[in-house]
Order: C-alpha cells, then structure tokens, then sequence
C-alpha cells in the first residue's frame, strides 16, 4: 500500500475491487481463483509490482485471502451475490477497511473539499511531511472520492420540540392529527418533513389538514 506517514492507503480505487470481486465470485471462478488465473483475467503481468499491489489492495479491501489461490471472503460475496441491502452495507464496511479512508470520513463524511483542503486535512491526520503530503494528495483524494460514494451520510439525531419523528416521517401522517394543531406548529410540522426529504408525506399532511379545515367549515346539509 502507499503510506503516508504511518497511515496506509491502497494502489486501486475501491470501485476496481469491486469489479473484480464480481468477476471473481461469478462464473466459472464461483470464489475461488488462482493468482496467475486472475492475471490472465484482468489481462495484467504476473510477478510485476502493479498487479502484485492490486492483488495486496483487494486484501486490504477485505475482499480476498489467500496466496497461491484467493478465495473471495464473505464480504465479498455480499457485494457480489447478495441482497441489495447487504451489498450496499458491504460497500461502505470493505472501503471503511482503509484506517485512513475511515479518519477522514469520521472528519468530514460523504463531500470531499478541494485539493487544498483536502491536502490540510491530509497533513492534520498523517502528520507526514509537507512535500510528501503535496505529492500525495491528488491520488488519495481520487480513491477517496471514488469510495466516498458507497458511504451513507451520517444520521443525525432526532430534534425535541415541533419537528417531526423519524417514525412519523418513515410511516405515514398521524391521522389523529386535527386542525385543532396550532397553524406554527403545523407548519413545523411540514418544515421538518421537507428538512428529511419526506416530501410526499409533507403533501400528504397538507392535504389532509386542507380537507379536515373544509369539513369544518362546511354547513351540514339538511336532512
């Protein structure tokens, strides 16, 4: 692996890896591959320096073991062949592998910031020379934007007051609710939707507030 410092980081973006653990997991390899089958696969030189960091990176990603042969691990199987929930968790659990993917992730989550500060950020952590970290940076921030896309942004945690629940958000409006709601905390109400995204459900809360208002203020027919 490349290092900065004490901190390592691989030789292939994570995107790579995991192509080649689809390749190594489907037919006719089923997991299971040997180092010079997975040269002529990927139509590299075996014994070169280049394929012999790829094959350490898909390691280091958690993806193979093994040496002579490499056997596809369980994470990879989840990326490969499993469920899409589980290959979306696999993603982001085989990139987080990287100590280093997994600091700056900790620092600044899903958005990596330009070259510059990126570069600042790189020092902060690694501690590396300043040269070094400047020579660096381009191929770190590269992997790490190409990873960063697996990752889920971070949950914040639900705020006390008028905002909505995350269980109201993720299920559907409170039908108790009433226009007997103040109008401020209603439209709370809608904002706090909006804020997580939830947009149909905001409609929907503002339809039914709409007709439970109409239905009040409309005379009862005579019989």
């Amino acid at each position: 692996m490349g290092k900065l410092s004490d901190w390592s980081y691989p030789y292939i973006k994570v995107s790579r890896a995991f192509d080649i653990a689809h390749r190594i997991c489907g037919s006719p390899y089923n997991g299971e591959i040997s180092v010079s089958g997975l040269a002529q696969e990927l139509h590299l030189k075996e014994g070169t320096g280049g394929f012999g960091n790829l094959v350490k990176s898909l390691k280091d990603y958690g993806l193979v073991i093994g040496r002579g042969t490499l056997k596809a691990t369980e994470l990879a199987k989840k990326i490969a062949v499993g469920t899409a929930e589980e290959a979306s968790v696999g993603r982001e659990e085989s990139f987080l592998k990287i100590g280093l993917f997994k600091e700056i992730n900790k620092r600044i989550g899903i958005q990596a910031p330009d070259r510059e500060r990126f570069s600042t950020l790189l020092g902060e952590i690694t501690k590396a020379d300043r040269l070094e970290i400047i020579k660096r940076t381009p191929t770190v921030r590269n992997l790490y934007l190409d990873g960063c896309r697996y990752l889920k942004p971070e949950k914040k945690p639900e705020k006390e007051g008028n905002e909505v629940t995350t269980e109201r958000t993720a299920s559907s409006i409170d039908t108790s609710m009433t226009t007997s709601t103040s109008v401020e905390e209603q439209a709370n109400i809608v904002k706090g939707l909006i804020k997580q995204g939830a947009y149909d459900i905001a409609k929907n809360f503002i339809d039914f507030i709409k007709t439970k208002k109409e239905e009040e203020t409309t005379p009862e027919e005579e019989g």
